[in-house]
């Protein structure tokens, strides 16, 4: 399945999601007590009885679950299953944020200001400038983000760097020889020179650099040798021991490049491959070691590789680095981007039907109490609808209304804060009283407390 990602803060997402839940949850709650009260008033309208757990509240947490070990049925009747999903639902919303991950991907980026290859003629190329050192990094950084190496399009110091393949335009292949050569440690370095010559290891015109006499040996050869305006490719041989005086170990390398996009043909015809691999010794054989009484490195192959990527790049790019030609296009990159997971999704779908379901049949029943409401008198309407219980306050109102006390038969949800539970001195028993220490019989003192000018009915 396609990942969901968006060009957004991880952060920014979360909180959406948590505040979209909040409301639902709290549009679910509000909703649900809106059925289960207008449910009850729909039965006792048609004159239906209606069983108490029918009539209970709308449950929050873990008390629709309690519920049923207490009462041993759903509390709401099947309304209490919803009452439960809406409770599960809200628990999966609490683990939103595991649901919300940042990630990076491969994406274009523009380009701006760089160097940029095109068929520009370099004999000498320069080792030891800024457009080297660029070149090398973009090919480290393409790599460690999951991006191909070769010789690229155009290069700059953008760390978020990742080549595609519509960057590169060719790439160097260095392919090791199996033929690895082995010399005593005082052996020459024209001794081993000549006879890699002779084993067909080098070409006819070899450009050697080492420490001391032999250790840490590399020879460089072009096929083109001194000619000029041709392509070419280049052998290597690397003594892979560290010190002077261990048995030489000489391994081979046959280097050619693979131009794939037909650009660099031109740019490496215009190279003299032999001064330029005489100039660049140096970096060949301080990338290859790992400085001092170190062994060669076990990548060498890739080594060069990269060293020929960055030297055709820079011949191609005339060793500048502020070129703005392509300063709108675009080159490979990896961004940062969130992702929803589809489960996160699939729960916000969810609670939103929950509460839309809620919704319609709230306004469905409200719809048929209306009509049902017309057929009945007109001070039972106003009966039920003012006193039927739903929530926990009404029902301690209708407790206050059952006393059967005559102030009151009007007692509503917002006057039970007048009310107390104690002994009643008339009855000898518990319930609810007006005062403590004081007869809840004594109807003038209650209607004192409520502030009430008179009783009776609606």
């Amino acid at each position: 399945m396609t990942k969901l990602l968006v060009d957004y803060q991880s952060s920014y997402i979360r909180l959406f999601f948590q505040i979209l839940f909040f409301v639902l949850f709290i549009a679910i709650g509000f909703l649900g007590k809106l059925c289960l009260s207008t449910r009850a008033k729909l039965k006792l309208t048609r004159r239906q009885p209606v069983p108490l757990p029918l009539m209970s509240s709308w449950l929050s947490s873990f008390d629709s679950i309690l519920a049923l070990k207490t009462i041993k049925t759903p509390p709401s009747g099947w309304l209490g299953v919803v009452i439960i999903i809406a409770y599960l639902l809200n628990l999966g919303a609490d683990f939103a944020s595991a649901f919300i991950q940042t990630i990076t991907v491969h994406d274009r980026c523009e380009f701006g200001t760089g160097l940029v290859v095109s068929d520009t003629s370099m004999q000498l190329v320069p080792w030891n400038g800024a457009p080297y050192a660029v070149a090398t990094s973009a090919q480290s950084r393409s790599s460690t983000n999951g991006g191909l190496k070769g010789v690229y399009a155009k290069i700059n110091r953008d760390s978020r760097f990742s080549a595609d393949a519509t960057n590169v335009l060719g790439t160097w292949t260095c392919t090791m020889n199996p033929l690895q050569l082995h010399y005593p440690y005082d052996t020459s370095s024209d001794d081993i020179i000549n006879d890699l010559v002779q084993h067909e290891l080098l070409y006819s015109t070899p450009i050697y650099v080492a420490s001391g006499d032999t250790s840490h040996l590399v020879v460089l050869d072009s096929s083109a040798g001194e000619t000029t305006g041709t392509s070419f490719d280049v052998r290597v041989s690397v003594d892979v021991t560290a010190l002077g005086n261990e048995t030489k170990q000489v391994q081979s390398y046959e280097c050619a490049l693979d131009d794939s996009s037909g650009w660099l043909h031109d740019v490496q015809s215009g190279i003299s491959s032999l001064v330029t691999l005489q100039d660049w010794k140096q970096t060949f054989q301080g990338s290859l070691y790992n400085g001092t009484g170190t062994p060669a490195s076990p990548a060498c192959g890739g080594i060069l590789e990269g060293i020929l990527n960055s030297m055709t790049m820079v011949a191609g790019g005339g060793n500048y680095l502020l070129n703005t030609t392509a300063s709108t296009e675009t080159q490979g990159c990896i961004t940062m981007r969130t992702w929803i997971l589809w489960e996160l999704l699939v729960l916000a779908g969810a609670v939103i039907l929950l509460a839309a379901f809620l919704a319609f049949y709230w306004i469905g029943m409200l719809i048929h109490l209306k009509v049902v409401s017309k057929r009945m008198d007109r001070m039972d309407v106003k009966w039920i609808n003012r006193y039927t219980p739903g929530d926990t306050f009404e029902w301690m109102a209708q407790a206050v209304r059952e006393r059967g006390l005559e102030f009151s038969t009007n007692i509503v949800a917002k006057d039970v804060s007048k009310f107390y539970s104690g002994k009643s001195k008339g009855a000898g028993g518990y319930g609810v009283i007006s005062s403590p220490g004081t007869s809840d019989q004594d109807s003038e003192d209650a209607n004192a407390l409520l502030g009430m000018r008179g009783t009776g009915s609606v």
